[in-house]
């Protein structure tokens, strides 16, 4: 049904653009995924529909229907989060590399590769390639805007917080972490304000999150990353990477904190913003 659908309202030789729709994972707990959209950001954006990028998989033909009419109808702004070099999302890229070749605009703002191999594969940048403007959270990739995630936008990270703990644990929802021997823990699918005051109160994050391994970056803590997948090797500034959780200590020596990267970041969105909204005529 999935696919009759998407071929029926493909049978169109251009498209005219009516609004504009924002597309990302939206229908989720993780937190990171739920922050990472540049319409909670800049006011430009907001208004406008949104829509979850995996709403096509949906087993409600209506559902299925309305997302691609949405799609048919509106540019695109695409992201954040880890949507590059993932099966989940292929489909989904694909259709809008199709509609992009068909009149639509698509702009990737904050996308990266997120292979579960640890490593990018060689061709996941041309899933985006032949989108006009192109602003993606990994490092030194050619033809694009380097633009970490917009949620270092949010004032949160404006705020001081006091230091209780000397380690704290973020695990990913979805992946275990590993023995932590009782140390202070918290999901990356509990509430972003409960994240945010988490990793306020430790001086060292260690984390298998993708966000709480940005965000603690952002808040000028030691973090230590245990990889889930290749998008925790390829930020601009790195940090140590353990196999183990129960060695995190030998890495603690190992840490950077990096005292201008909040300003770097949110300097990278707004100089990237208006790119986007002169490229959308907002």
């Amino acid at each position: 049904m999935r696919k009759q659908i998407i071929e029926f309202a493909l049978d169109k030789s251009t498209l005219k653009s009516k609004s504009i729709v924002n597309v990302h994972r939206l229908n989720t707990h993780n937190s990171g995924d739920l922050m990472c959209a540049p319409y909670l950001y800049f006011d430009e954006l907001k208004g406008y529909d949104k829509l979850d990028i995996l709403d096509y998989k949906l087993h409600n033909p209506s559902k299925i229907v309305n997302w691609v009419k949405e799609l048919l109808e509106n540019d695109v702004v695409l992201g954040g989060g880890g949507l590059l070099d993932r099966h989940s999302f292929e489909e989904s890229i694909a259709f809008l590399n199709i509609l992009m070749k068909k009149g639509r605009k698509v702009v990737p703002w904050g996308v990266g590769h997120n292979n579960p191999s640890f490593t990018a594969s060689d061709t996941f940048y041309k899933q985006i390639a032949e989108f006009k403007l192109i602003g993606i959270r990994d490092d030194n990739i050619l033809g694009t805007d380097w633009v970490p995630c917009v949620s270092c936008m949010n004032p949160v990270f404006d705020h001081n917080y006091e230091v209780k703990f000397d380690v704290g644990i973020i695990g990913h929802e979805n992946i275990t972490i590993g023995n932590f021997d009782g140390l202070p823990y918290i999901p990356n699918n509990s509430k972003f304000e409960d994240l945010i005051q988490f990793i306020g109160s430790v001086e060292t994050v260690v984390t298998n999150s993708y966000h709480a391994m940005y965000w603690g970056m952002l808040m000028k803590k030691k973090v230590i990353v245990i990889p889930n997948s290749s998008k925790m090797f390829s930020f601009k500034y790195k940090v140590p990477i353990c196999n183990d959780i129960t060695r995190f200590k030998d890495y603690l020596n190992k840490t950077i904190v990096y005292d201008e990267l909040l300003q770097e970041c949110r300097e990278a969105n707004s100089k990237f913003s208006h790119k986007v909204f002169d490229f959308l005529n907002l």
